[in-house]
């Protein structure tokens, strides 16, 4: 047990099943509460509750009436059972009457004995009152209010979390840009992520997109990213099980003189089961829920591209991209210290400048290098809120990473079909401390037709 002392203990419910102390627990002094089921600083001596002795009914002097039956003609003595109305008892109040064949009795739980009946009258006695309702039997345990304030605090990043993967998505992979006579492209992704801030592991998201050429310099497609994706928050695990669909339009060429201009757009639906892990006075203790996620992305990209040499494009470019993430409320189950947390919405608006440069070898392979920037402009988020089930109601700012820069190289060959390309990027992030995945990389092969 990491719980070694208090100094201090002050109830804090009038009952005196939570205590409120300050201590050393889990390697630092710091406040704490303390629940139990039953009170804790004085225990209440459970004298028989007085209500509990019934006022003694006077049983009316119920001197079983002495009945001498008639001598001439005698009854033989009742089975009881079929002969007591007193047989059925509402638990706990039994007081039936019953008529035997030897007068009228009134049971008080276990029958009566009027004259010679040997009835049963009732089994009150063991009944469960109104409706048997069992208490139902408050979590238990010690948390100091430090370790408490970090569980929570890593749940402020669930959403930012999730919110990044989409942006991911818009801006990367959703993309096709192979074509042939047809002018149609379909492309199969794998994106992978690294995160090494607050909010670290590592995701594998597929992804398929296709895309049609309208004109030499449009093109419009969809895409679909899914489903799964596993980030750990610290100690806290949120595991999303989503399915997101996108489209986009391109105006342009990255390796032609001239205006680039791109829009995006994608909606993400689904939960995600959060595991959220705390320390107590007995060690870690893990409470776990489930939450609907709903997410709307809107990206966009223009620039110009300047041709340096004949196969040297470089193109500068702003961006901008709205991010929408609705988590719904919900409520944790098992560990000690359960929480409910309320539904809560996070909109970001970043700006993004950065410079491309593109380098095409003779046809067989094109190079490709980006530096850009990253900021947030906006944001309007609900705060943090919700309760810790028996200790109190929590608010808190949710977090948030404010910007980064990024670096990416990639190359693209020749595919193993006809009118087509493998293209690998790679990207990492500085100053993603959060909840900003620090590495990207996307694999993809795109078939024209």
């Amino acid at each position: 047990m990491s719980f070694r002392s208090t100094e201090r203990q002050t109830p804090v419910s009038a009952d005196g099943n939570t205590v409120f102390g300050l201590g050393f627990l889990n390697g630092r002094s710091q406040p704490f509460v303390a629940r139990s089921y039953g009170p804790i600083s004085e225990p209440v001596v459970t004298t028989p509750p007085v209500v509990t002795t019934p006022p003694e009914e006077t049983i009316p002097e119920v001197t079983p009436p002495v009945v001498t039956p008639p001598v001439t003609d005698p009854t033989p003595p009742s089975t009881g059972g079929s002969s007591n109305a007193g047989d059925t008892s509402t638990g706990g109040s039994d007081a039936g009457t019953g008529t035997g064949a030897g007068g009228t009795e009134t049971g008080a739980g276990t029958g009566g004995t009027g004259g010679t009946d040997t009835g049963t009258g009732g089994t009150g006695g063991t009944g469960t009152g109104a409706g048997g309702a069992e208490a139902t039997t408050p979590p238990t345990g010690v948390i100091g209010l430090l370790d408490l304030g970090d569980s929570l605090q890593n749940a402020t990043l669930y959403a930012q979390a999730m919110q990044n993967q989409l942006q991911g998505f818009v801006q990367d992979q959703l993309s096709c840009s192979t074509f042939d006579t047809s002018g149609i492209c379909v492309s199969v992704s794998s994106q992978m992520t690294h995160h090494s801030g607050t909010v670290h592991g590592d995701n594998v998201y597929g992804g398929v997109t296709a895309a049609y050429r309208l004109t030499p310099d449009l093109v419009a497609g969809i895409g679909y990213q899914g489903p799964s994706t596993s980030l750990k928050i610290n100690d806290d695990r949120v595991e999303g099980d989503t399915n997101t669909i996108g489209a986009f339009v391109e105006y342009g060429n990255r390796l032609r003189k001239g205006v680039f201009a791109r829009g995006a757009v994608a909606v993400s639906e689904g939960d995600a089961t959060i595991k959220r892990s705390y320390k107590t006075g007995a060690g870690d203790v893990e409470s776990k829920g489930k939450a609907d996620v709903s997410q709307r992305a809107v990206s966009g990209q223009v620039g110009y591209v300047f041709i340096l040499q004949d196969n040297i494009a470089v193109m500068p470019f702003l961006g901008l991209d709205y991010l929408n993430t609705k988590l719904d409320s919900y409520t944790e189950t098992s560990g000690s210290f359960p929480a409910h947390f309320d539904k809560r919405t996070e909109e970001n608006i970043y700006g993004t400048a950065g410079l491309d440069a593109s380098m095409n070898l003779a046809n067989k392979a094109i190079v490709s290098a980006n530096i850009k920037h990253v900021s947030r402009l906006n944001n309007s988020q609900d705060d943090l809120t919700g309760d810790v089930m028996g200790v109190s109601r929590f608010d808190m700012k949710q977090d948030t990473t404010e910007r980064w820069n990024e670096v990416g190289v990639g190359l693209q060959v020749a595919g193993p079909f006809k009118a087509s390309r493998v293209g690998i990027t790679y990207g990492h992030r500085f100053g993603s401390d959060k909840a900003v995945a620090s590495d990207v990389a996307t694999l993809s092969l795109s078939v024209g037709f």
